[in-house]
């Protein structure tokens, strides 16, 4: 992992460059949007050891964030200069298994995609393992659970929540109890860093193993803050109730396990005696 090629310039794909800057890697981070670059990059793939896909390759052919495109580029061109690293893809935990109910989703588990952009997932995840026997490059695939930043410039529902209480914008809640397993960005990073120094090449559910209802999430921050919320609630929720991952197989190979909300929260927040 000497030279580490990240590619997605977006807040993964940046967290991803300041880890491993912090760890004094050699890293190179490049967007999908830098056309030229890339192809430049993809002629001189033999310079990296790592490449760490961060980069948004599923979802609606028409959205412009979405680089499926690259993708398959990146992986003919691996092919053509039979490339021998370490390939880390990052997948979604949450769009592939779709509902665990009362279960703990295994990485063995069957899946049931919820989306579109669960489904492309999970087609990539096949194309890059096919790619490795052909090639003979080693394949570390990450799915992982709901990704948070702890500040209002979040993009889910956390971001949400605290616009809500620190600037008063409004917030609108649909049902209220499906379960999301909530993660650290900078945790995310920290993990899959160390997977890949371990030279690990299997799949890996990178999550907290602590699902937490929306509602119960607003609550959380309520009694961190001392404000009261006022969301919209509508009506019920449509879709996957339950994201529960086992964490089994990630803790079997590093010490350190991402941290659960609830004590984030709390740290991050919490008032000097």
């Amino acid at each position: 992992m000497q030279n580490s090629l990240v590619i997605g310039s977006g807040r993964v794909g940046l967290a991803f460059t300041n880890e491993l800057t912090t760890l004094n890697y050699e890293v190179l981070n490049i967007g999908v949007r830098a056309q030229s670059e890339l192809r430049q990059i993809f002629d001189e793939l033999c310079k990296f050891d790592t490449i760490f896909w961060c980069a948004r390759d599923a979802g609606t052919p028409d959205n412009e964030t979405n680089c499926e495109g690259i993708f398959l580029d990146l992986l003919k061109q691996i092919k053509l200069s039979s490339w021998k690293g370490l390939f880390v893809f990052l997948s979604t935990a949450g769009e592939i298994y779709g509902d665990s109910n009362d279960f703990e989703s295994l990485e063995e588990s069957s899946v049931n995609p919820t989306s579109l952009y669960g489904e492309r997932k999970l087609s990539h995840e096949k194309k890059i393992s096919k790619t490795s026997i052909q090639v003979g490059f080693s394949v570390l695939i990450l799915r992982i659970s709901n990704i948070y930043e702890l500040n209002t410039e979040d993009q889910g529902i956390v971001g949400a929540i605290l616009r809500h209480l620190v600037r008063q914008e409004s917030l609108t809640i649909i049902g209220g109890h499906q379960e999301r397993d909530f993660i650290l960005l900078s945790d995310v990073a920290k993990i899959a860093i160390k997977l890949a120094e371990k030279n690990c090449e299997s799949l890996f559910n990178i999550a907290t193993g602590f699902p937490k209802s929306i509602l119960n999430l607003v609550s959380l921050f309520e009694n961190t803050l001392d404000e009261k919320a006022e969301p919209l609630l509508l009506g019920d929720f449509y879709g996957v109730v339950t994201s529960n991952f086992s964490i089994a197989k990630m803790a079997s190979e590093i010490e350190d396990l991402p941290r659960n909300i609830d004590s984030v929260v709390k740290l991050y927040f919490q008032k000097p005696n």
